[in-house]
């Protein structure tokens, strides 16, 4: 058991330093479709990470490593293209992307 948490702990830090140590790219005022990419995928479903994760890889990056939301109106989802109109739309004020291994 306590080799299995070894093992765990080790793989976690491993990982860690490969994501600080890889390359990164800051997108301001991100876009999709002409509009700022909406905070969410879907209506309301897979919101923060995995709308800024699915963005970072849709420009050949592995993933967000930090994002920042900023309420605005239209933004257009990702998942649908979709475009949301109103004071509950939110975007990105900036995506930071990172490319694994690199």
């Amino acid at each position: 058991m306590t080799t299995l948490i070894i093992i765990v702990i080790t793989a976690a830090l491993t990982a860690s330093a490969a994501i600080a140590g890889a390359p990164t790219k800051t997108f301001f005022n991100p876009t999709y479709g002409g509009y700022p990419v909406d905070f969410c995928v879907y209506w309301s479903k897979a919101c923060g990470k995995p709308a800024a994760n699915r963005y970072c890889s849709g420009r050949s990056y592995e993933g967000a490593v930090k994002f920042t939301k900023s309420p605005r109106s239209p933004t257009k989802l990702q998942g649908t293209g979709q475009i949301c109109q109103g004071p509950r739309c939110a975007t990105f004020s900036s995506i930071t992307c990172y490319v694994h291994g690199l």
